[in-house]
């Protein structure tokens, strides 16, 4: 006779069927709790809850308390008969306006389902099939799942699986299991009663479940290898001796269902364990936050673009693999990278716009970086890179206002397309179609059904909601509130389950591994209760359930029980801190039940390496093979190689000899010759290019001979380097004017120079953003005016000086250019120590007394000061070169002196006075030392990783754009310091 299959249900499922009616969404039950807030609110219902009422925790405490108060099978009535307080009134108040919201509009909330199917069976008014019903699984039925229960077990009869419990009484913590069990067949009375048998009767494991939590004294017996326990440095070390062990078991032909991890809280395990898993191509089922999966992130992406597409969102948007957008070729998307770059774009169409914007620079200074790309390009190539990103924006942008169906189906039509889709063909950026033909494919599909269907499932709950029409931004948050509540893992039975540690014991386990057996993290300290002490938990009459000491226990109990091969406990020793982790009571009660020995208690030493066979990944299996006999690591020599090579490099890195090739030390002929002839005698160098040697050799070589730039986010407002700027173009311009109509820096002159000044800073500040390349933040009026409050009291201050000197200083020259114009000044041509080269500048302010002599100043608008030993380290030479040029370069008197002036505190730095030949001056010789050095250093290839002054215990300065590109340790300082003659020794 043909026997048909079972139906398996869960109780919701089972409601549903009974019922024929579905169960609220979880965003339905959420909106509706706002709304019922909102409306109490309004009414003056809130009290108390009032600060918290909107709060993303308060309405998960409110569903959590909504679906106790219906477990126990509490109506309206009597929740109201049973207030006692104001915290009662208010919660009594939202479960009458939530379920009447509910009744009004014919739905059901998860339990309301299941109070409903147990009231139309009670009735007898549902037709029911009179096949058995078979239970199956735990004992912790809530008194709403007793009630349906109860009242099925009147038409069909009834048969339950039970979880073990013990019968014996000398056994602690057992009781509540007893108790439990003896509930459920009191009220349903069943036709028989099933107990899952124990998983082994003579073994270990058999012994583990007869003797654990035994109060009459059961002797310790030997471990026959079933049982074993490993303490791990940390949670890393304890994760991956758990995936060795699965990894093992799967290697001797262990089918994956057969086994599984387990966790007090999996949340803290899931992703070090995906992570490593997925290294070790381990098939594991782990469940991650949905919004944690790859493709999920480049479509939230997408959604969160419009109206204002940031930077940086765009860039990725434009570069991710996911998108197929027919708008933009490779070529053009390098070109809107760096125009978007060199003319900062933060957010919004118009800054877009203005950095594709055609430009003439046919004066552009060099000294002042590279000619802007706006500047190369044709108008036609920035007009097609224009309308590309145009119709980019466009497919990206949702109507304003919509239902949420019209809205979930823009997302399907115009991002996500289907599988089939051309992008440059279709209508849509075919993130399905990209996914499909993706690397993880296997992945990235369900990802984006189950988003999808989360997405309908929301416009569903708006439209039942009487929300007809909403905002995009409304509709992006709920639906991005929604995906982040939810998680995503494989539904695949071929893999390897992550379980919470309550549910192995559910079903039947052959091998089982146990994560976090770690003091109070299993057993785990009750969570408390926002809304009941423990007392009033006893004392209402509503029957809420109260917190039972012996939960773990029980768990535990009917965990170990479910294992029929192998049990393996793990846990750190080491807490986040490093301090000692004491282990679980469990994990000491288990371990009590059977003789001590090697073979059940393993601990790793910190930085223990794997064997061979336990390795995961290529880099375990190279480690391990270190200390394996030399056929082992034969087989690996081209690898084992490059770690010695890897090794060497460190130590030479990390050691105080002279830095070697890997370290920015070219030997190579050919490259030496290619540097020689880019830093030949032809070029002219900049000061700045020579301090930036000095200051690191390695971010020289980085900067000015790869060529590389940090490409971070466009600030919001101006760079310290773009304020710099702006002062020194007021600065030109006051000093320019002043000269025209006859003004001095002196008390005369005072105040025609500060309405000079405010003239100045009101026509720069006009168009300073255009031509100084930023985005004025929220914070330009007020630098503004904090620039033109420095620049007065530095007007001030000129003129109180002049005032008290014999031979005041006059503004003489400003920006004077050498070696840049072809009709201006030529280069300063510098032969010293056999090293000939040519050197360029702008000198920021050249000043004359009444009898010639010559004052130069160099700007700094910062305030940390310069000191001479940093003109004679090479760190900041311009006062002491361009004191140089301008004596053999502008013979129109003597130079005096020669500082860094500080703006905001008219402080000078690194001071020179000269008297008499200024390459006769100490500081200048060591400064044309220091400039002949950085040259050869060039030419001849020596960019060590060195920073001359590093920032106390950090590895160079507070901040370095090129830290991810270079490593720099303590040795490497010492390095830095040491003299050529040093390095020889």
């Amino acid at each position: 006779t043909e026997v048909a299959a079972p139906t398996s249900y869960n109780f919701y499922s089972l409601a549903e069927r009974i019922t024929g009616q579905p169960r609220a969404d979880d965003s339905l039950i959420r909106m509706l709790l706002r709304q019922t807030l909102s409306a109490m609110q309004a009414a003056g219902e809130l009290t108390t809850f009032a600060p918290v009422a909107t709060f993303p925790g308060f309405e998960q405490l409110l569903i959590e308390w909504l679906r106790e108060i219906k477990q126990v099978g509490a109506t309206t009535e009597q929740v109201r008969a049973a207030i006692q307080n104001e915290r009662d009134r208010q919660l009594a108040g939202l479960y009458k306006r939530y379920q009447a919201w509910l009744d009004a509009h014919d739905r059901y909330d998860a339990e309301g389902l299941l109070w409903y199917s147990a009231e139309r069976v009670e009735r007898g008014d549902v037709p029911l099939p009179t096949t058995p019903l078979l239970l199956i699984g735990f004992d912790q039925f809530n008194p709403l799942q007793l009630r349906l229960l109860n009242a099925l077990s009147r038409h069909r009869p009834i048969t339950i699986t039970l979880l073990a419990a013990p019968q014996d009484e000398a056994r602690r913590g057992m009781g509540r299991l007893r108790r439990a069990q003896q509930r459920i067949v009191d009220t349903l009375q069943p036709a028989a009663i099933h107990r899952l048998p124990d998983a082994g009767a003579t073994d270990t494991l058999g012994h583990l479940r007869r003797a654990l939590f035994a109060t009459d004294g059961v002797t310790p017996r030997p471990n026959d290898g079933r049982l074993r326990a490993t303490t791990a440095p940390t949670r890393e070390d304890e994760v991956r001796a758990a995936l060795r062990h699965v990894k093992a078991l799967l290697d001797q032909g262990v089918a994956p269902q057969d086994i599984a991890i387990a966790a007090p809280e999996p949340a803290r395990y899931a992703r070090l364990i995906d992570d490593l898993a997925q290294q070790a191509a381990l098939p594991l089922a782990v469940a991650q936050p949905l919004l944690q999966q790859r493709i999920l992130e480049a479509l939230v992406n997408l959604l969160q673009l419009a109206p204002h597409f940031p930077w940086r969102s765009t860039m990725a948007a434009l570069d991710s693999p996911y998108v197929r957008q027919p708008f933009l070729d490779e070529a053009q998307r390098q070109e809107l990278a760096l125009l978007s770059r060199q003319r900062p774009v933060v957010e919004g169409r118009g800054q877009w716009w203005a950095a594709l914007e055609p430009r003439d620079e046919t004066n552009w200074d060099a000294e002042l970086g590279p000619t802007p790309r706006a500047a190369e390009l044709d108008e036609d190539s920035l007009r097609a890179i224009r309308d590309g990103l145009a119709a980019f924006f466009d497919r990206l942008t949702p109507p304003p206002s919509a239902t949420g169906a019209t809205f979930v189906g823009w997302i399907e039509a115009a991002l996500l397309g289907d599988e089939e889709e051309d992008a440059v063909q279709g209508d849509s950026l075919a993130l399905r179609r990209a996914a499909a033909e993706g690397p993880f494919n296997e992945r990235d599909m369900p990802v984006l059904r189950q988003a999808m269907d989360s997405a309908h499932r929301l416009a569903a709950s708006l439209r039942a909601m009487g929300h007809d029409r909403l905002t995009w931004p409304a509709l992006r948050s709920e639906l991005l509130a929604q995906w982040g509540r939810e998680n995503f893992a494989l539904a695949d039975p071929n893999r390897v389950p992550l379980l919470h540690i309550g549910e192995a014991r559910a079903i039947p386990v052959v091998h089982l591994i146990v994560l976090g057996m770690s003091e109070g993290e299993f057993p785990t300290a009750p969570t408390p209760d926002p809304l009941y002490s423990p007392q009033e938990r006893r004392d209402s009459p509503l029957d809420l359930a109260t917190p039972d000491d012996e939960e773990d226990e029980a768990i535990w109990w009917q965990e170990v029980g479910r294992v029929s091969g192998s049990l393996h406990l793990l846990r750190p020793r080491l807490d986040e801190r490093h301090a000692a982790w004491p282990a679980s009571p469990l994990w000491q009660a288990t371990l009590a039940t059977v003789i001590p020995s090697p073979l059940t208690e393993a601990t790793r030493r910190l930085g223990a390496l794997p064997t061979p066979d336990e390795a995961l990944d290529d880099a375990e299996r190279l480690l391990a093979a270190v200390d394996a006999p030399d056929e082992a690591l034969a087989t690996r020599q081209p690898m084992w190689d490059g770690v010695l090579r890897g090794v060497a490099l460190m130590q030479q890195r990390n050691s105080l000899e002279i830095a070697g090739p890997f370290e920015g030390m070219i030997d190579d002929a050919e490259l030496q010759r290619e540097l020689a002839a880019q830093f030949a005698e032809a070029r002219r160098w900049s000061v700045s290019r020579l301090n930036d040697y000095h200051r690191c050799p390695y971010g020289f070589f980085a900067r000015h001979v790869l060529a590389l730039e940090p490409q971070p986010s466009p600030p919001d407002g101006m760079t310290p380097a773009q304020r710099g700027s702006l002062i020194h173009h007021i600065l030109e311009s006051v000093v320019a004017a002043a000269r025209d109509q006859a003004c001095h820096p002196c008390a005369r002159h005072a105040a025609p120079l500060a309405a000079l000044l405010d003239q100045q800073c009101d026509r720069i500040f006009a168009f300073a953003p255009l031509a100084f390349g930023f985005r004025p933040s929220a914070l330009w009026p007020q630098a503004q005016q904090e620039i033109r409050q420095m620049l007065h009291a530095l007007l001030r201050w000129e003129c109180e000086i002049n005032d008290v000197l014999a031979h005041p200083f006059q503004p003489y020259h400003q920006e004077w250019r050498f070696g840049i114009d072809p009709d201006g000044a030529d280069a300063l041509t510098i032969e010293h120590d056999g090293v000939r080269l040519r050197l360029r500048g702008v000198v920021d302010r050249i000043d004359r007394d009444r009898v010639g002599r010559l004052r130069i100043i160099d700007y700094k608008s910062g305030a940390t000061p310069i000191t001479g030993t940093d003109v004679a380290k090479g760190r900041s030479m311009q006062v002491a070169l361009y004191a140089l040029a301008v004596e053999r370069l502008l013979p129109d008197g003597e130079v005096a002196e020669s500082f860094y002036l500080h703006l905001p505190n008219r402080k000078q730095g690194g001071f020179l006075a000269f008297n008499g030949s200024v390459q006769q001056h100490g500081t200048v010789r060591e400064a044309l030392d220091k400039t002949v050095e950085a040259v050869r250093g060039a030419r001849t290839g020596r960019f060590p990783s060195a920073p001359s002054k590093p920032h106390q215990e950090r590895a160079c300065s507070p901040y370095c754009e090129l830290a991810a590109l270079c490593r720099v340790s303590r040795a490497q300082w010492a390095k830095a310091a040491m003299t050529p003659e040093e390095e020889g020794e």
